[in-house]
């Protein structure tokens, strides 16, 4: 019985602990996942963060209605975290809409800050720690959010219409290969 309790904590110390991050639920029970690294603040860059959910089975933080919006912000103060974080909506695909990548979904509902968007070449959207939207460079570094995928099936998206649908893919590849940087520099070629 020792032996199981002391290989069940070597367990979660494992996926918790030395994981660089931290899971907790949301208000409807909903795994987020905040990254950091051994307690540390860990920022990196937004494909890096796209890179980090993917890797965990996870997908960036989708903000598709107020009700989300208000448990995340519930859930940043209930944990003491008031920095800025990555969210999975960004325009890469097409600059004139921001989409959200777990669905491919047009941003409808959004909490802009002042003069955002502006649809110029900070392409990666960001939650700032007055919890207002706005959009950054995708190489500059911050936190980042990560979720479970439960916005796949309530895709609108036409898999073969719509370029995100590619970028996603892509982006999945070059997380398994852990090639993200030869992307991200693709990316600002084309951007």
């Amino acid at each position: 019985m020792k032996g199981a309790f002391c290989w069940s904590l070597l367990i979660l110390a494992t996926l918790f602990g030395a994981s660089g991050g931290n899971y907790y639920n949301s208000d409807d029970g909903s795994l987020v996942y905040i990254g950091s690294f051994y307690g540390i603040h860990l920022s990196v860059t937004w494909f890096d963060a796209v890179c980090a959910c993917y890797n965990r089975g996870l997908v960036p933080i989708t903000i598709d209605s107020e009700h989300k919006e208000n448990q995340i912000k519930r859930l940043l103060t209930k944990i003491g975290a008031n920095e800025t974080f990555w969210t999975g909506g960004n325009n890469i695909a097409n600059a004139n809409y921001f989409k959200w990548l777990s669905s491919g979904n047009v941003i409808e509902y959004s909490n802009w800050g002042y003069n955002a968007p502006s649809y110029a070449s900070d392409n990666c959207i960001n939650i700032d720690s007055t919890n207002k939207w706005d959009h950054w460079r995708c190489d500059i570094e911050s936190r980042y959010m990560c979720e479970e995928n439960a916005y796949i099936a309530q895709s609108n998206a036409e898999p073969n219409e719509d370029p995100l649908f590619y970028v996603h893919e892509q982006l999945k590849d070059e997380c398994k290969l852990n090639r993200k940087d030869d992307l991200q520099h693709r990316f600002k070629i084309t951007i």
